[in-house]
């Protein structure tokens, strides 16, 4: 195992690791470098919003760790997570609430609103994944689109098919497949009655503990839900 300290930064930068493999005359035989995406610790921090999280063991288990306000969804709090739309989401939803929703499976609100979940498959170029700026959920992260590296540890497995063209705007963030000419969803945003859902399958609660982009996505997501 290699281990190093990175410098405290006020902001997020790219540093390079380089790497030169040195004959025993002192000549390089090859070189090479590897970015590493530096984040402050603050970003690292739990978001103080108050929120739900219902009836889900993954996501209970990775906040555990994480400092964060979780409340009792009959408190009523500014938002809520759930990896199912059920009666109890449903009516939370009536009531004006906000849902950051993460499926699993195919549920009935993707089948009744005529949405698919399906695999993501990486590589080559088949698959461009990209997120719109200036909305406030990714802009705290360096990457340019398609984004590749800086999400690895919290790349979307499934994807969401079926949001028509004409409401291309609910995208927030999403994938190309070339190959397939097709466009789908990783982060997208719908009204549900008096409420609103915002549907994000990036893996944010396999991720490592403290994992600094899977922190400040759902911290960002957490003030997107309760914004405007």
């Amino acid at each position: 195992d290699l281990s190093f300290r990175v410098p405290d930064v006020s902001s997020p930068v790219v540093r390079k690791l380089y790497a030169r493999l040195v004959s025993g005359q002192g000549k390089t035989l090859t070189e090479n470098y590897e970015p590493i995406w530096i984040y402050p610790v603050k970003y690292r921090q739990a978001s103080d919003i108050p929120f739900a999280i219902a009836e889900s063991e993954d996501m209970n288990a990775a906040m555990s760790w994480g400092g964060y306000n979780i409340v009792p969804l009959e408190q009523n709090p500014p938002v809520a997570l759930a990896s199912v739309i059920d009666e109890q989401i449903r009516h939370y939803l009536g009531e004006g609430g906000s849902v950051i929703f993460f499926p699993q499976v195919q549920d009935e609100f993707l089948s009744k609103n005529n949405l698919k979940l399906e695999s993501s498959i990486l590589g080559g170029h088949s698959n461009c994944f990209y997120a719109r700026k200036g909305l406030g959920i990714f802009d705290r992260i360096l990457y340019e689109n398609p984004f590749i590296w800086q999400f690895q540890k919290i790349w979307p497995e499934q994807a969401v098919f079926g949001i028509k063209p004409e409401n291309h705007e609910a995208i927030l963030a999403g994938e190309y497949k070339n190959y397939l000419h097709k466009q789908c969803s990783t982060v997208a945003e719908f009204r549900c009655g008096r409420g609103r859902i915002i549907l994000c399958t990036f893996n944010l609660f396999k991720a490592a503990e403290g994992e600094p982009v899977a922190v400040i996505i759902l911290n960002d997501l957490l003030k997107y839900a309760t914004g405007d």
